[in-house]
């Protein structure tokens, strides 16, 4: 047994010597080593490929991922800009008007500034803005935005001060119904509504009427409050009603003025 494997060793020894040798010996062995070895090259090389084309993907979705990123920032920035020039706008529309309603009023002496806080439950009937003592404001300082009175300072701190709205319903108010002249009292109402009473019996009023101050009281004569919208008195009641519609829009004001008495 042993001698047919010396034998066997030494017959593929020759064929070895003789294939290196002899280049018909040499291209056989060739053949038959490519033919063993091609199916083991070309599946490295097909996994190597997939490997490359799966590193290639991995790679073009971090890319992608990150330009995702960048345009989102790009467009928040957009919006932003978008929503600032509409804030600006909005602003620069109530400074306009509260230019012209100066214009044409006698009021010299005010000082012109922003709402900080709204309640946004709409029950304190409150708001702050970002004037106070330093800019010379004090307590009971009439309030107005866009030439309509909103109401008064009621607390005053060095930077901002507090303003007690005039449809609060502790809110009391001495006015008259223009152009009868009639006097009446404006209460605030909840819901952020007034109403006007105590009007003589024969006053004549109708809706559409406006509102301004009487001049009696903390606020000057002739500040605009609102309109009358709906007369709600009977034909017995002693005195007549009626519900008037602010001409202010709580949500929408953001530009004050302090009329300094």
């Amino acid at each position: 047994m042993k001698k047919k494997w010396i034998i066997l060793i030494g017959i593929i020894i020759i064929i070895l010597i003789l294939g290196i040798s002899l280049p018909i010996f040499k291209k056989a062995l060739k053949t038959s080593f490519g033919y063993i070895s091609n199916p083991i090259i070309e599946s490295g090389n097909f996994f190597s490929n997939k490997t490359k084309g799966f590193f290639n993907i991995i790679s073009k979705i971090k890319k992608l991922a990150a330009e995702n990123q960048e345009l989102k920032k790009e467009l928040l920035e957009l919006k932003k800009q978008e929503t600032d020039f509409q804030i600006l706008e909005k602003e620069n529309e109530q400074l306009s008007k509260q230019l012209s309603y100066f214009k044409e009023n006698p009021f010299e002496n005010f000082v012109t500034g922003k709402i900080i806080y709204k309640d946004p439950t709409r029950l304190q009937n409150y708001l702050t803005i970002n004037i106070g003592e330093k800019d010379g404001i004090k307590e009971n300082y009439p309030v107005i935005s866009q030439g309509v009175l909103i109401g008064k300072v009621t607390e005053v701190n060095q930077n901002t001060s507090k303003v007690f709205l005039i449809t609060n319903p502790d809110s009391l108010i001495s006015a008259l119904v223009l152009p009868s002249q009639s006097l009446g009292l404006v209460k605030g109402q909840l819901g952020y509504g007034l109403l006007i009473e105590s009007l003589a019996r024969e006053a004549k009023i109708n809706t559409g009427d406006y509102v301004v101050t009487s001049g009696t009281g903390d606020y000057p004569k002739g500040l605009l409050i609102g309109q009358i919208a709906e007369i709600t008195s009977g034909k017995n009641d002693v005195f007549q009603s009626a519900n008037i519609r602010p001409l202010f829009e709580y949500s929408t004001i953001e530009i004050i003025s302090v009329l300094k008495l």
